[in-house]
C-alpha cells in the first residue's frame, strides 16, 4: 500500500506487540503529506474494495461539526487518501452524515460504548466490512460511566464486529485528548492498548491506532465549541486522525492474510449490494 499520504518520520500506530509510546510525535507544523521515501511500505493497493465501517460516537460521524469540517469528520480525508493510495473504497453505514458524496458512516452522537454496540450491530451484520475503524469511549469518559469496565464493554463491542462480520480488520484507536474528562481519557486509553494487545495475542485481527501519543493535541486540534467545551476535532484535528487510520491501515497490510476482499451483500433480505444506496457510493468523494 503506498502511503505517500502518510509520510511522517514515526509511526503513528503503534504495533499491538511495542510499547505504547515507542514513537515519538512529529512537530504540529509538518506537512502530513511529505516525505514519502521515509514510509517502508511492503504491499500495494490490493484489486479490492476496502468496505469501510467508520464506528464510534459524534467524532465518528462528524456533527457536532467544527468550522470547516462540513460534518465529514476524519473520514473524507481518509478516503481521499486511500483513493490516491490505489484503493478502492467504500465507506458503509446506516447513519449518513456530512457533505462527502460517500457519506455513510455508523456514529452515534452521545452514545456510550454498549449503546454503540446495540445500535450497530444490526448494520455490522448487515454491511459485512471487511474493516471496521472503532473510536468510541469519550462519552464513557466524560460521563464517568464505569471507567474501570470500559475496556471490558469495548471488548464486547469488537468480539461482536467480528461474530457479525467473521472476516473484518478492527482498528481500535484510543481516545484523543479531551478538555473535560482528559484524566479519565487516560485511564480508557491503558485499557484499550492492553485490549489490543491482549486480542491480538489470541489470533484476532486487531489493530491499535494511537490516537493520544502527543501528536493530536488540545491545544491545536480540538475545537473549543460555543459552550466551551473541548471534544471534537477542528479541520487540522480531523486531517491528523486520518493520517493515524492510515498508518494503522497500513501496519495492517503487513499482517499477512488480515485483509480479504469484502463478503459479497445480496440484495435478498434487505441486504444491499456493496454500491446500493445506504452501502456507500463506491466512486464518491
Amino acid at each position: 500500500m503506498m502511503l505517500a499520504r502518510y509520510g511522517l518520520l514515526l509511526s503513528l500506530c503503534v504495533p499491538i506487540a511495542a510499547a505504547p509510546y515507542d514513537s515519538i510525535s512529529p512537530n504540529d507544523n509538518q506537512d502530513l503529506h511529505q516525505n514519502p521515501q521515509e514510509h517502508d511500505v511492503s504491499r500495494r493497493a490490493e484489486d479490492f474494495y476496502l468496505r469501510i465501517m467508520p464506528l464510534g460516537a459524534s467524532i465518528t460521524k462528524g456533527s457536532p461539526a467544527a468550522p470547516g469540517t462540513n460534518g465529514n469528520g476524519y473520514r473524507k480525508d481518509l478516503r481521499d487518501n486511500l483513493v490516491s493510495d490505489g484503493w478502492k473504497v467504500n465507506m458503509v453505514g446506516s447513519q449518513p452524515f456530512g457533505k462527502m458524496a460517500d457519506n455513510q458512516t455508523e456514529g452515534y452522537p452521545g452514545l456510550k460504548v454498549s449503546q454503540i454496540q446495540n445500535f450497530a450491530s444490526p448494520s455490522i451484520a448487515k454491511y459485512k466490512p471487511n474493516l471496521i475503524l472503532i473510536n468510541a469511549g469519550t462519552n464513557d469518559a466524560v460521563k464517568r460511566d464505569n471507567i474501570a469496565g470500559v475496556g471490558t464493554r469495548m471488548e464486547k463491542l469488537i468480539l461482536d464486529c467480528f461474530a457479525k462480520s467473521p472476516n473484518t480488520v478492527v482498528i481500535l484507536s484510543t481516545l484523543i485528548p479531551n478538555g473535560q474528562a482528559n484524566k479519565e481519557v487516560k485511564q480508557v486509553n491503558a485499557q484499550y492498548r492492553a485490549l489490543a494487545k491482549d486480542m491480538k495475542g489470541r489470533g484476532l485481527h486487531v489493530m491499535l491506532a494511537e490516537m493520544n501519543n502527543g501528536f493530536i493535541t488540545l491545544k491545536n486540534d480540538i475545537w473549543t465549541e460555543p459552550d466551551g467545551t473541548r471534544t471534537h476535532p477542528n479541520v487540522g484535528g480531523f486531517k491528523k486522525m486520518a493520517t493515524v487510520w492510515g498508518h494503522a491501515i497500513d501496519a495492517v497490510l503487513k499482517e499477512d492474510g488480515w485483509l480479504k476482499a469484502p463478503t459479497k451483500v445480496s440484495s435478498k433480505n434487505g441486504k444491499p449490494r456493496a454500491k446500493s444506496s445506504g452501502g456507500g457510493n463506491e466512486n464518491g468523494n
